[in-house]
């Protein structure tokens, strides 16, 4: 499963709420936009990982709607390679994305020489590419790294499909695909083989999203726009915003899809993208001090429009 912008979705990083009062906001080129998601990628993704990976299909056809697998629960295996003496090059190599025994692999670069087919933002352990045209896509990247000794990623890969839709002036929520996957040693490591027990970083069943019994406050929110290209920061403690955002995850809404899924992100997403209205995609996880990393993307139609990732701390 692979929108417009594959086959580097799952593959490689490259190939309307209330407003926040904020700091001064800086207005930030391109390229300093690409090398903060090249720097986040230095810091959380290099070396060997393997879990869990599940693709399924969106069925709405009966009530409630629901997630269809459509592949079995596959060993995921990357091995993400940055040299030392160039850190501005690298190589993402991936086995069992699809089917067992399936390779690709990926160049990397700090700066493409052609224009990548995806916008790319990326915040404090984030990583984010959304589609530039045509079906929306989404992969999003949530990654907590400990030097060598721990990391984890957990990722969902959200596909809308114009051909689905009820009109042409709109796309239908289609496919999401979500995995998990966990640092693993580099010695000994090979890509092309399945460990089955590695497929248990992720779970089968959910639990809750929030495990603390204590409310919430929000922390900051730094946000990037697209047009023109800004990102602003604001540590204000907007209890409506923060209230909003728990709304959106936690309880059921009409023409949007909420789930948490077995990798333990929770989406929130609209049934449908409509051309020349105004959508938000939501996607949440509990880091493991117990806070909530809650990232909104906004579109116009099916044009990014900008994105913020909000921080939200236990009282």
């Amino acid at each position: 499963m692979y929108f417009s912008l594959a086959p580097a979705v799952l593959l490689g990083l490259f190939s309307s709420g209330q407003s926040l009062a904020s700091s001064p906001i800086q207005v930030s080129s391109a390229v300093t936009e690409q090398n903060r998601f090249w720097d986040e990628v230095l810091a959380n993704c290099p070396g060997c990982w393997s879990g869990a990976i599940v693709h399924t299909a969106f069925e709405d056809s009966k009530s409630p709607a629901f997630l269809r697998p459509t592949t079995d629960k596959l060993n995921f295996r990357l091995k993400v390679d940055i040299q030392d003496d160039d850190r501005d090059h690298g190589t993402w190599t991936v086995n069992n994305v699809e089917e067992i025994g399936d390779e690709r692999v990926i160049p990397l670069a700090r700066h493409p020489t052609i224009t990548p087919p995806t916008h790319k933002i990326a915040f404090d352990g984030v990583t984010l590419r959304t589609s530039r045209s045509g079906n929306l896509g989404i992969d999003i990247g949530f990654w907590h790294r400990e030097g060598d000794t721990f990391g984890m990623r957990r990722s969902v890969v959200v596909t809308y499909n114009e051909n689905d839709a009820q009109d042409e002036q709109s796309q239908k929520l289609d496919e999401i695909v979500y995995l998990q996957q966990k640092l693993v040693p580099s010695d000994g490591f090979v890509g092309n083989t399945v460990v089955p027990s590695d497929k248990d970083v992720m779970l089968d069943e959910v639990g809750d999203l929030i495990t603390s019994e204590s409310g919430f406050e929000m922390k900051s929110a730094e946000s990037l726009k697209r047009e023109p290209l800004e990102r602003g920061l604001s540590r204000a403690k907007d209890e409506h915003t923060c209230s909003r955002l728990l709304n959106s995850i936690m309880e059921d809404h009409t023409c949007r899809f909420r789930m948490i899924l077995p990798n333990r992100i929770a989406i929130s997403l609209p049934l449908r993208i409509v051309a020349g209205e105004t959508n938000s995609c939501l996607f949440a996880h509990e880091r493991t001090d117990g806070s909530i990393q809650i990232v909104e993307i906004d579109f116009e139609g099916e044009q990014t429009a900008g994105a913020t990732m909000f921080l939200l701390d236990q009282l």
